[in-house]
């Protein structure tokens, strides 16, 4: 990855996620072009030190989440060009995702 000829894939964007337990964290995004996300978590927004690979689906359930935790999400983008960065996003208890630079809530219906 990284030596094709071609555009970077685009931000990955329609991030949704919900507290299923004190533990788990489905994370969804929606479908792109990307060939593989990798979607990278922690307990501070610099230090997002978890991660998962993922390819041909986008969805993927975090569960070694410490209880009482604030837990921060990026998803990057890959395709045969390189990597798009992701929007590092803070989990709110309840439906939905606080924008951490930006500063405002998206709703997970968003």
């Amino acid at each position: 990855m990284g030596g094709g000829t071609g555009s970077l894939p685009k931000q990955t964007s329609g991030i949704q996620t919900t507290l299923i337990s004190e533990l788990d964290l489905p994370v969804t995004w929606e479908e792109d072009d990307a060939i593989v996300h990798n979607v990278i978590w922690g307990f501070a927004p610099d230090k997002l030190y978890h991660s998962y690979l993922i390819s041909g689906c986008n969805r993927v359930t975090l569960s070694s989440l410490i209880k009482g935790q604030p837990i921060y999400v990026r998803v990057d983008a890959f395709n045969e060009t390189g990597i798009t960065e992701g929007e590092v996003l803070k989990v709110n208890e309840g439906d939905e995702i606080l924008g951490q630079d930006k500063g405002h809530r998206i709703p997970n219906d968003a």
